[in-house]
C-alpha cells in the first residue's frame, strides 16, 4: 500500500437506514483499502444471514450491528488512495445516539451527508439534526450522496426533486450552493468511478470530491491563525516550571514572548521542548513543553492559556453562545453548570435564553424562553464564575467550543 502523505478525517452522516456504512465499505473495496480475508469474513456473513454481499459488513465490528443492520457507536475505517489517508468516521444515525454523534462530528475535516432516495426514507428528522449540528460545528466542506439511486430507477427527475427538498434544509443551516451526487452504494453507481446508469450526472464521484477535500491544508489554516496553547500539566525541573499542552493553533518560537491568562503573567520562552528534545520552534498540534522562568509561575495551573503577548484573547466573565441541548436533558435559567473548554474548567449560568429552537420540527424560533429541553438548539448568555478566555469559534475554532455539564454534558455549544 502506497505511503500516505497526508491524512484527513471525513465524517458521515445522515439516517441509520440510508446506507452510511454500505458507502464505507463499497470506498474501502474499490480503493483496495480492506484485506481479501476480512472481505471473505464479510462474504460468508453475508451468506449467514441470506444477504447478497453486505459491504456494510466490511465495516461493522460488532455482530448484534450486523444483525441490527445499524452502527451502535463512532466507527472509523480508513481508505487509501493516491498518497492520502481519508479517516471515514461513521457516526449514529439514530437519535438515541446523537452525543456519539457529535463526537465523531467534532473531529471532523469535511463531511459527505446520506440521504436516502428510496420513496419511503428519503428526508428524516436525523437527517436534519445532523444537518444542524455539522453547521454547529462548523463543518464546511460537506457534499450530499443521495444514495440508493438505484431503486428511483436511475430517474433526473426524482434525483433533482429530491435535491430540492434537501437544499431547502441546507439553506435554512447556512449551506450555499452545495454539491449532490447520485449514489447506489450497493451497486457502486458513481462512487469510485461515474456510472453509465447516470449519463445525465456530470459531477464527481463521491471519490472525487474526497480528493477534492484532501487538497485544503487544514493545519495551515489552523498554523496562521494566533498561537494558543492550552496548559495540561506543570512540571518543576530545576528551579523552573514546565507548562505542558498541545499547541491548538499556530507557532510557538524560543525568545517570543507569551503571555500566561488569565493570571497576566508575560514573558519570553526561554526553552520548548518536544518528546525531551530542545526545539527552536513548535507547530500545531504538537504537545509541547514550554519553559518560563517568569516570576508569579508558582499560580500557573491547568486551564491556563499560553498565547503571544502581541497577540492575545483576553479573560472574560460573559460569553454569548449558540448551544445543543442533548436528548434527556434540559436546562433552566440560572442552573448551575460546569463549562469545559479543553482543559479550561469553570462553574456557570445562563443568565438570558436570547432565542431557542428545536431543528427537527420548528420553523421559527421562540424568544425570551426560561429553558432549554433535549433536541433543542438555543442562542444564549452564558455568566462565568472565573475569568476564563474563549474566543468566536468562527475565528479560532479551538478557543470557542465547550460543553456545560451538570452530573454529565448536558449541551455542547460554540461561542459566537
Amino acid at each position: 500500500m502506497q505511503m500516505a502523505e497526508r491524512e484527513i478525517k471525513i465524517s458521515l452522516l445522515g439516517h441509520k437506514d440510508h446506507g452510511k456504512s454500505t458507502l464505507i465499505g463499497r470506498l474501502l473495496y474499490e480503493t483496495h483499502s480492506i484485506t481479501e480475508d476480512r472481505i471473505n469474513e464479510a462474504r460468508a456473513m453475508s451468506k449467514t444471514l441470506g444477504k447478497e454481499f453486505e459491504y456494510a459488513f466490511l465495516l461493522d465490528s460488532f455482530e448484534e450491528e450486523r444483525e441490527g443492520g445499524f452502527t451502535l457507536d463512532t466507527t472509523r475505517a480508513q481508505v487509501h488512495h493516491n498518497g492520502v489517508i481519508y479517516e471515514l468516521i461513521d457516526v449514529p444515525g439514530h437519535k438515541e445516539l446523537v452525543k456519539n454523534m457529535l463526537t465523531g462530528a467534532s473531529l471532523a475535516h469535511a463531511a459527505i451527508l446520506i440521504v436516502s432516495a428510496q420513496k419511503d426514507e428519503r428526508l428524516r428528522d436525523e437527517t436534519k439534526l445532523h444537518l444542524y449540528l455539522a453547521s454547529l460545528l462548523g463543518i464546511k466542506n460537506l457534499v450530499v450522496a443521495i444514495n440508493k439511486i438505484d431503486t428511483i430507477d436511475y430517474d433526473e427527475e426524482e434525483f433533482s426533486r429530491i435535491k430540492g427538498e434537501v437544499s431547502v434544509i441546507l439553506k435554512s443551516f447556512g449551506y450555499e450552493e452545495l454539491s449532490f451526487v447520485p449514489v447506489s452504494a450497493k451497486k457502486g453507481d458513481n462512487v469510485a468511478s461515474l456510472s453509465g446508469a447516470t449519463p445525465w450526472y456530470k459531477g464527481k464521484t463521491v471519490m472525487g470530491f474526497m480528493e477534492e477535500f484532501s487538497a485544503f491544508d487544514y493545519e495551515k489554516e489552523l498554523e496562521q491563525l494566533p498561537a494558543r496553547m492550552f496548559v495540561q500539566d506543570v512540571y518543576d525541573l530545576d528551579d523552573e516550571k514546565i507548562l505542558v499542552g498541545r499547541l491548538e493553533t499556530g507557532t510557538l518560537a524560543v525568545g517570543e514572548e507569551v503571555s500566561i491568562e488569565p493570571l497576566g503573567i508575560a514573558h519570553g520562552i526561554d526553552e520548548l521542548k518536544i518528546k525531551y528534545e530542545s526545539v527552536k520552534e513548535a507547530r500545531v498540534g504538537q504537545n509541547v513543553g514550554l519553559m518560563l522562568a517568569a516570576e508569579g509561575m508558582a499560580n500557573v495551573k491547568r486551564g491556563n492559556v499560553c498565547m503571544p503577548s502581541k497577540n492575545k484573547a483576553r479573560p472574560v466573565k460573559s460569553i454569548n453562545a449558540r448551544i445543543f441541548c442533548l436528548p434527556g436533558n434540559e436546562i433552566k435559567i440560572g442552573d448551575d453548570l460546569s463549562i469545559t473548554c479543553v482543559s479550561q474548567e469553570t462553574r456557570s449560568k445562563i443568565s438570558k435564553v436570547i432565542k431557542k429552537i428545536n431543528p427537527i420540527f420548528d420553523k421559527e424560533p421562540k424568544e425570551n424562553a426560561d429553558e432549554i429541553r433535549g433536541w433543542e438548539a438555543a442562542e444564549v448568555q452564558i455568566d462565568l464564575k472565573d475569568p476564563l478566555v474563549f474566543e468566536k469559534f468562527s475565528k479560532v475554532p479551538p478557543m470557542g467550543r465547550f460543553v456545560l455539564s451538570k452530573s454529565i454534558i448536558v449541551a455542547v455549544g460554540v461561542v459566537i
